[in-house]
């Protein structure tokens, strides 16, 4: 198979990357077996064009580019590794990813979940700049404090048009605590996330690529999820395990 690059927004001193959709790609590429290459896309040079640049950014990445074509949705890339298998035993892994609650669980997570991490990350002042200075931007930060200053207004304005942007820090804490508690009482009788499944489905990984970055030591909030949620801890612990290298160890 052609060389893959997963095109995204660096990570974190802990997290992958700080789009949690380059999350997803790059877990269904490990279930496909794909070894990929990371390509960290970070801020653009200063100039005329630097905004404009990076509104290009926030809105194209993540890519995930397989030779010419280019994949910017996970149904596209997992159809493409469905019909370029590289074996059989890892086909059948892709066709169980198919989910009944996928469809409804990718929006909600896109809708309402990640504007939930996105709030922790870039609203809280207990949070941003510990979660800003993690990121690996390839130069010093405070270099770029100004440029920075400009990313934060783009992800602040588009997180101010959702319902999520307009809560205060009471009603984002309840809000937040409300979806951990609904999805690890889901869990409390559940392996995963579609019910009686014995294995990942999208709709454990469209839930995963929020919960990782909240698992990141940079926000507040993960030290008392990790204390309060512990079946939630414990499902994210198993599919990062079966997920995170090019073979995982069960099926």
């Amino acid at each position: 198979m052609s060389d893959i690059k997963l095109y995204q927004w660096p990570s974190t001193s802990t997290i992958e990357s700080i789009y949690p959709r380059a999350v997803l790609f790059k877990r269904i590429c490990n279930l496909a077996g794909q070894k990929i290459k990371i390509m960290n896309v970070t801020l653009p040079k200063p100039g005329e064009k630097f905004q404009a640049e990076l509104q290009s950014r926030l809105i194209h990445l993540p890519v995930l580019e397989v030779g010419d074509a280019k994949f910017t949705t996970s149904k596209q890339i997992i159809d493409y590794f469905l019909n370029n298998p590289p074996s059989l035993t890892l086909k059948q892994r892709l066709v169980r990813l198919d989910s009944v609650y996928g469809h409804i669980t990718k929006q909600w997570a896109n809708e309402c979940f990640l504007n939930t991490l996105l709030y922790a990350r870039w609203k809280s002042d207990a949070n941003y700049p510990s979660f800003i200075r993690s990121v690996n931007w390839g130069s010093d930060p405070n270099l770029i404090k100004d440029h920075l200053d400009v990313l934060r207004d783009m992800v602040l304005k588009y997180l101010d048009r959702t319902v999520t942007g307009g809560l205060n820090l009471k009603e984002y804490d309840e809000l937040l605590k409300n979806q951990l508690w609904s999805l690890d009482a889901i869990l409390s009788s559940e392996k995963f996330f579609e019910p009686l499944a014995n294995h990942p489905t999208l709709t454990d990984l469209y839930v995963f690529m929020v919960v990782q970055g909240f698992m990141d030591d940079n926000l507040v909030e993960s030290k008392w999820i990790k204390e309060r949620y512990k079946n939630l801890v414990r499902w994210y612990a198993e599919l990062d395990r079966l997920t995170c290298n090019l073979s995982p160890t069960s099926d």
